[in-house]
């Protein structure tokens, strides 16, 4: 990853990247993979993450809505 220097609230950022990289994990089979990347764009700082595991098959802008979980049954928790 590109070493970046940024200026943000640590404790929300800190949240941010937790709960991005913890779905990773948990929706990456084992021997999956999993890949992070960090660069900055113009003025912007960009984090893509991606994994092996199962798409959200078209709800992709459903993620940004709180406490979503694309666990139909409600067997999973967790913070959306």
């Amino acid at each position: 990853m590109d070493k970046i220097k940024y200026c943000s609230n640590q404790d929300l950022c800190y949240l941010i990247w937790q709960n991005l990289i913890s779905n990773a994990v948990k929706y990456t089979k084992e021997g999956g993979d999993i890949n992070l990347k960090l660069h900055t764009e113009d003025s912007w700082v960009v984090f893509t993450i991606t994994n092996s595991g199962n798409s959200l098959q078209g709800k992709e802008d459903l993620i940004f809505q709180p406490f979503y979980t694309s666990d139909a049954f409600g067997q999973e928790k967790g913070t959306g």
